[in-house]
């Protein structure tokens, strides 16, 4: 009997070690995230006050450009950083070294790609190859440093490292936009500094310089590329369903559409900022805390609580849209809160489905990732074709939607083969039904706002079991504490 309760006493102590550890990393990474995401949101009126609709098009294609080109020429291969880091049988330091190498190769290929499409096209001037490359080296190093200090445990680091990159940005906007008038060159320089500051930040203060070295282990880097390669597709096929349809915009509505509808997308970076959140912390926990049956049910837990806080966060969102746009936005660009509600919906479904994907992670089963992204990704390239010509931009909402929910699906399914996660996964089918009805109804605005608050009440009660256990399970210990 006293073996019975001691093991018991064990288990508890071991899933709220679990609970805490990633709790930590959520509380760090919300820091370096919130902060961010809140400087952005007042910088919104700046950058619509400062740029005209199509040289924020230009901005948001630069940026996309060199999202596509991040995963291509680094080959993923920061995730392939923070997955060997994590493994306790691997050098950490010849996995940064391995990870470096093939980004800095990827870095050479990709400015010689550069200066040749300059001079081939006319309509890619010098100044947009610069940034695009300035852009490509920031988020690729960013990438690999972050990763790999996630996978040392130091966290504080990168956290210190966005808020000072937030704030960096933030002043140089101002600088460069307001005080000197500037325009679509000193936007793209100010947030080049921003990112130049943070990688600063992680090579020095996190000491990565002492774990750089000339070692290779051709065994690792041929497993470390064999993991990642398959990750290349996914990362393509998430870039289709999030940025392609930008492209398709300016070529069959113009650029200052792909403008109005690139700022649409920043009032649903609000899931992206609880997505990030979540998931950098829960990309350790998932590989760490790994359990095929889910036995303590904290993967399962984990899945409904995260799915449910952006689940509200979102028709919360959705609710405001309007009155938040008309705060927002300038007169040109206020018809952009009408992709609002559809962006939501497919950052919410996106969010869901990099919780699973942190799951095939953990199992090295990138290739199922790499089926949903590439599925969702050929769904939404048709639709945005058969769409865009008929609805515009709201065709091209739709079609990321559409897209995302396929990947969402299929992983849902896909993931039970690896872990007997404990969730209701009838309640997250129909708390998706009734954000997408959401979505809908707030295509009028606010002339349905009832029935949107009604859908928003139902969503929580469809929760509201897990949640009162969580809470009664917190005062608990708390008092126990006490």
């Amino acid at each position: 009997m006293d073996e019975k309760i001691r093991r018991k006493v064990m288990e508890e102590k071991s899933t709220e070690k679990k609970y805490k550890y990633l709790l930590k990393n959520i509380l760090l990474f919300a820091i370096s995230s919130f902060i961010p995401k809140l400087l952005g949101f007042v910088l919104i009126p700046i950058y619509t006050g400062a740029l005209s609709t199509e040289e924020y098009g230009i901005a948001d294609l630069i940026s996309a450009t060199s999202q596509l080109a991040v995963p291509v020429f680094s080959l993923t291969i920061y995730d392939a950083v923070l997955r060997y880091t994590l493994d306790k049988n691997c050098d950490s330091s010849l996995v940064l070294s391995i990870g470096m190498r093939i980004a800095g190769i990827g870095l050479i290929i990709l400015v010689g790609l550069s200066a040749i499409s300059v001079c081939v096209f006319e309509q890619i001037k010098p100044s947009y190859a610069v940034f695009f490359i300035l852009l490509y080296f920031t988020s690729t190093f960013n990438s690999i440093f972050s990763v790999f200090l996630r996978g040392i445990d130091k966290v504080e680091i990168i956290t210190v490292g966005g808020v000072i990159n937030s704030v960096v940005t933030f002043g140089a906007n101002i600088l460069f936009l307001v005080v000197l008038k500037g325009g679509l060159n000193e936007y793209l320089l100010a947030n080049f500094i921003g990112g130049m500051v943070a990688l600063l930040i992680e090579f020095f203060f996190g000491r990565i310089y002492r774990y750089i070295s000339i070692k290779d282990d051709r065994t690792l880097r041929r497993e470390m590329v064999a993991f990642s390669v398959p990750m290349i597709f996914s990362a393509v096929a998430w870039w289709i369903n999030n940025a392609s349809d930008r492209y398709i915009i300016s070529w069959m509505a113009g650029v200052s559409v792909s403008g109005i509808y690139a700022i649409s997308g920043k009032l649903p970076g609000i899931i992206s900022v609880f997505q990030s959140v979540f998931s950098q912390a829960w990309s350790v926990s998932a590989v760490k805390e790994f359990d095929k049956n889910d036995e303590d049910g904290f993967v399962g837990k984990m899945y409904t609580l995260s799915g449910f806080c952006m689940l509200m966060v979102g028709a919360v969102t959705i609710l405001l849209n309007v009155p938040l746009a008309k705060i927002l936005y300038a007169d040109e660009f206020y018809e952009a809160w009408k992709y609002v509600p559809p962006l939501i919906v497919a950052g919410i479904l996106n969010a869901l489905s990099l919780f699973t994907g942190s799951i095939f992670m953990a199992v090295k089963d990138t290739k199922s990732r790499m089926i949903s992204t590439l599925l969702g990704a050929g769904i939404n390239t048709v639709l945005n074709f058969l769409l865009i010509p008929k609805w515009g931009a709201y065709g091209a909402a739709t079609a990321t939607v559409v897209g995302f929910f396929v990947s969402y699906l299929y992983q849902e399914i896909r993931i039970r083969k690896h872990i007997a996660m404990k969730t209701n996964f009838f309640r997250n089918y129909l708390s998706v039904f009734l954000l997408v009805v959401q979505m809908v109804v707030a295509f009028w605005g606010n002339r349905y706002i009832y029935i949107q608050l009604i859908l928003v009440m139902l969503m929580a009660l469809l929760y509201i079991r897990e949640v009162r256990e969580v809470i009664l399970s917190g005062i608990k210990k708390l008092k126990r504490r006490i």
